[in-house]
């Protein structure tokens, strides 16, 4: 299958130092590709390269076979862009600062109040929907900044490390909502959050000064690092026997160790761990953590 958004040969350099390097990859539709790399690796470059905020120095783009030196302005109505630095207009509320933003995307006037009604709702923010904006958290505004790009519904969604500050609920309900429309979207995350990596990408790419140091899958992961993921849960209470009952009778689950509010386990199929978590959620879960033991060990591999 084509690539939907392509890049071939990228290159940026700023005062003789090489910010992206022949950078070529693609993104299909449906896949959320997650870019990796250290401060200074290339990746908000590479972002704002194709926002058109900076100018590339050489190579070529295209999404969906349109070419960016040619149709620069059709192809940025097809992106949505999420900044680590949220950019709204402090003086105005939630609701005017996202008719503001959608009918500078030429958005469907009759459809804006109602997409911003589904939106608020799906992300719960309703209720502040009147608030201004200056009196919000940050955790809130990333979910702001969601919905203000999927209420235009771009084709291509570039986000900026954007879940650092997001409480643990908002992040999951983010990564849900991604899931849920990126099946018609090429996805482009940049984070340096390797545990996010390791669950809910498709695809890594990771930087090194401004060259791709790896390209490939979790899976590909695994066959170069040969361990399971480890989990710990962290209950409001003490852990559920029926959680831990259903945890001992499944033969995927090793390395099982409960103490207090909180249980560990190993496991090696992502799958599985999506459903153990749901699962979990049911039984007022708080917190869970990550090992990112392959991940952190590939990426200090590559960009040591």
């Amino acid at each position: 299958m084509a690539a939907f958004l392509s890049i071939n040969k990228l290159g940026k350099k700023i005062n003789d130092k090489n910010l992206l390097a022949d950078l070529s990859f693609g993104i299909q539709k449906g896949e959320l590709l997650f870019l990796l790399g250290k401060s200074g690796s290339g990746k908000t470059t590479l972002l704002k390269i194709l926002m058109g905020f900076v100018k590339k120095d050489i190579g070529q783009i295209f999404v969906d076979g349109l070419d960016f030196d040619i149709r620069n302005e059709e192809i940025i109505r097809k992106i949505g862009y999420i900044s680590k630095d949220d950019i709204f207009d402090q003086n105005l509320t939630v609701n005017e600062n996202l008719i503001f933003s959608a009918e500078l995307n030429n958005c469907n006037s009759v459809k804006i109040e109602e997409k911003i009604k589904y939106w608020s709702n799906r992300l719960d923010f309703s209720q502040n929907i009147n608030h201004k904006i200056s009196t919000l958290n940050d955790s809130k505004l990333k979910k702001i900044s969601l919905a203000r790009t999927l209420i235009h519904n771009p084709e291509i969604i570039l986000i900026d490390d954007i879940t650092s500050s997001m409480d643990f609920y908002d992040q999951n309900l983010f990564f849900e909502i991604i899931r849920e429309i990126k099946n018609d979207k090429s996805i482009l995350f940049a984070t340096n959050n390797l545990s996010l990596t390791e669950v809910f990408s498709d695809r890594i790419i990771v930087l090194d000064n401004g060259n791709i140091a790896f390209n490939g899958t979790i899976n590909n992961l695994e066959s170069k690092i040969n361990d399971s993921f480890k989990y710990r849960f962290t209950f409001k209470r003490i852990v559920p026997n029926e959680f831990l009952k259903s945890l001992k009778n499944n033969n995927k689950i090793k390395n099982i160790i409960s103490k207090d509010c909180n249980v560990q386990i190993s496991i090696s199929d992502k799958l599985e761990f999506f459903k153990i978590f749901k699962m979990a959620i049911n039984y007022e879960l708080i917190d869970i953590k990550i090992s990112d033991s392959k991940i952190t060990e590939l990426f200090q591999r590559l960009t040591q």
